[in-house]
């Protein structure tokens, strides 16, 4: 690529096909999106000051929409988006001094699929290592992915079970530095709705047993960073502790197993179940109760447990959930009839003696005393009432209430009555 010292506008030999433009190289795109010069700002006694930016020709590409395609063995913008340049200083004198310009770009994509196959394959280890964003995967990398998977490839499992439960959309965000006036470019790489990989029957299932199978000969760095994958890693956080790594106990939810490694004095276990008692892990069934904090509290000074100041104070204070944001909420129940009818007497007895059973307007059951008889939890942060009731069927109720969350009584109801089918919906107005 020639720069044209007359007119300073690029003569460009890429090929063009319709919105696409090619480029042989990194450098070949390098030179055509960035400005072969950069202004002076200012200069102090050692450094200098500059500012740079993207071709007008470049800048125009993007309004219309265009990608930019690169047709070379290796490149280096697949999971890296910056593009570099050494320009130039304006205004320059007899030696003019040169500044490396370093930009975000956007809509570069890969002239081979072959060779974006082969660079992603090496970059597996990196997206497992969280060093580049799992975004650099779409849709279309799932049958090689899980080929890899087969052969026992754990970062190939890995982006798999991540990729079946969320979506990153990756992108550079810029602002102005209030104070030096400086372009500054964020790395966003956000979570949005959708998933990266459709889930076939089975096939989640079949990966996190290959990924369990794996971890005897998964190093202990390998295992500490499956620990936030969006299933069950318990099996994973064992192999952790086994291999001498006690604080993976922080990463279970399963009461059973907490309560097991406590016993055997794992204070981190310890710790575990004292805050999952005291703020309340619903939906692993753990139910707010300060009571049961408390010895657990008491437990895991004994192991050793060192505690922040401000978590001293937090068992002898008042529940303080704040200003009532009241939602209407609607429980389906459906199943064993026996335990239908069980519910049923149970919220007609509580209405007895605690609600308005004779009110045309609702029920008025204090939610609070409902969660303390379903898993024995009293606090104000379960506050609600239950509003009316209805038996649809012999095998199905309906209770409406409102409250501030739904979530701790859909999880009470499903802890208190196992095998019972509860289902929750939040609605705009009771009726």
């Amino acid at each position: 690529m020639v720069i044209s010292e007359k007119s300073n506008k690029y003569q460009r030999n890429m090929e063009a096909k319709d919105n696409i433009l090619i480029f042989e190289s990194d450098k070949e795109f390098e030179d055509f999106c960035i400005r072969p010069y950069a202004d002076l700002i200012s200069r102090g006694r050692r450094t200098i000051k500059t500012s740079c930016d993207y071709t007008d020709e470049y800048k125009q590409c993007l309004k219309e929409g265009k990608r930019f395609i690169i047709k070379a063995e290796t490149t280096k913008f697949l999971g890296n988006h910056f593009a570099t340049r050494c320009v130039p200083v304006r205004p320059e004198g007899d030696k003019p001094e040169i500044t490396q310009a370093v930009l975000p770009v956007e809509n570069v994509e890969f002239y081979d699929s072959a060779i974006a196959k082969k660079l992603k394959i090496e970059m597996l280890k990196d997206v497992f290592f969280e060093k580049r964003s799992i975004s650099i995967f779409d849709a279309a990398d799932k049958d090689w992915l899980m080929k890899k998977a087969e052969k026992g490839n754990i970062y190939a499992i890995y982006c798999l079970l991540n990729g079946m439960h969320r979506k990153y959309a990756s992108w550079y965000e810029m602002f102005v530095d209030e104070d030096t006036d400086d372009k500054v470019f964020i790395w966003r790489d956000d979570l949005i709705d959708g998933v990266t990989f459709i889930t076939e029957d089975g096939e989640e299932e079949r990966l996190k047993q290959m990924l369990y199978d794996a971890r005897g000969r998964m190093t202990k760095k390998e295992l500490k960073y499956v620990r936030f994958l969006p299933i069950d890693t318990t099996p994973l956080m064992l192999e952790l502790i086994k291999r001498g790594y006690d604080g993976a106990a922080s990463y279970i939810n399963d009461k059973v197993i907490l309560q097991y490694l406590c016993d055997n004095g794992n204070k981190y276990a310890a710790y575990e179940l004292y805050f999952k008692n005291m703020c309340g892990d619903e939906e692993y069934g753990f139910f707010i109760s300060k009571r049961r904090a408390r010895s657990y509290f008491e437990l895991a000074k004994k192991l050793g447990y060192k505690f922040r100041k401000d978590e001293l104070n937090e068992l002898d204070e008042e529940d303080q959930p704040g200003a009532e944001y009241p939602q209407s909420f609607k429980y389906t129940l459906s199943g064993d009839v026996a335990k239908i009818n069980t519910i049923r007497m149970l919220i007609d007895d509580l209405c007895e003696r605690f609600g308005t059973p004779d009110n045309e307007l609702g029920l008025y059951v204090p939610q609070r005393i409902l969660m303390k008889v379903l898993v024995g939890s009293d606090t104000e942060y379960y506050r609600g009432i239950v509003i009316t009731m209805e038996q649809e069927t012999s095998n199905r109720l309906v209770i409406k209430t409102e409250a501030d969350q739904g979530y701790p009584l859909l999880y009470a109801l499903r802890y208190a009555f196992r095998g019972l089918n509860v289902e929750m919906e939040r609605l705009d107005n009771i009726v």
